[in-house]
């Protein structure tokens, strides 16, 4: 595993940059069948806009097509 972490100050607030975080359960079941959703509740200390994305395959253990009825809602954010 690698990583590269940057920590300059943000020229806006004069801080290195904070992660953002969310409040949401570890893990959430469904019935099997039965459409449903969620929604990811996120914050960001630094009021940085967040948005979520699939994983790519060097990101994860999980191929893409693992959850194949899943839909990424990209314009409700």
């Amino acid at each position: 595993m690698t990583t590269s972490v940057n920590l300059t100050r943000r020229s806006d607030n004069g801080r290195i940059n904070s992660s953002p975080v969310s409040r949401s359960a570890a893990i959430v079941r469904f019935p099997e069948g039965c459409p449903q959703s969620i929604r990811i509740p996120v914050e960001d200390p630094d009021n940085d806009f967040v948005r979520c994305r699939y994983s790519t395959n060097s990101e994860s253990n999980f191929n893409n097509d693992s959850f194949p009825y899943g839909v990424l809602d990209e314009v409700n954010n």
